[in-house]
């Protein structure tokens, strides 16, 4: 398979982790990005927990003292109308952590740490090109940051004029990937 890799928003490149011809896991940090929409995103999930956690304080209070008597509903529902405003709010910044592939837990750590994100190789391969300078600010819908192809068994077949010499060295060349071939069986 072949895969590329690119932001899923406006980022800005930190750090690239990886170089054309290297083998990389599924899961394998690639480049390390920042994105201002999505730490803005982790942020106000972040604002609107803490909201959500208060306002169901205060109307669990408020809910005590209603069946005291001590309150009135308007105030009970002024509290359940912030909740629900509070829950929109934190479900709206979700969805924008969603579309770019991060859970809950990564965004915290991207707004308790240094709002950096590590975009990940999908698939176990070969890097075969890294078009990323740190510093430089990409597009999601431009060329891709990193491109990598699937490494499975391979087989190369090739047809010579003649013989090879003993001790000669094979390689595969597309492009500026290069790996290297073993003479496995000559035929005739």
């Amino acid at each position: 398979g072949l895969a590329s890799i690119a932001p899923p928003l406006q980022a800005r490149v930190v750090r690239v982790r990886v170089r054309p011809g290297q083998r990389v896991e599924v899961g394998e940090p690639l480049i390390d990005v920042l994105m201002p929409e999505l730490l803005h995103a982790a942020g106000d999930l972040a604002g609107e927990q803490l909201k959500v956690d208060a306002y169901a304080r205060r109307r669990t209070q408020l809910e005590l003292l209603k069946s005291e008597g001590l309150v009135r509903l308007a105030e009970l529902a002024e509290v359940e109308a912030q909740l629900a405003t509070a829950r929109a709010d934190a479900q709206a910044a979700r969805a924008t952590l969603r579309a770019s592939g991060v859970s809950d837990k990564q965004a915290e750590g991207l707004v308790t740490g240094d709002g950096v994100l590590s975009l990940r190789a999908p698939i176990a391969g070969l890097v075969t090109a890294v078009e990323a300078t740190p510093g430089e600010v990409r597009d999601p819908a431009g060329r891709p940051l990193a491109q990598l192809v699937g490494v499975g068994e391979g087989r190369v077949e090739a047809r010579l004029p003649s013989s090879p010499s003993a001790g000669a060295r094979f390689s595969f060349h597309a492009g500026a990937f290069v790996v290297p071939v073993e003479l496995i069986s000559v035929s005739p």
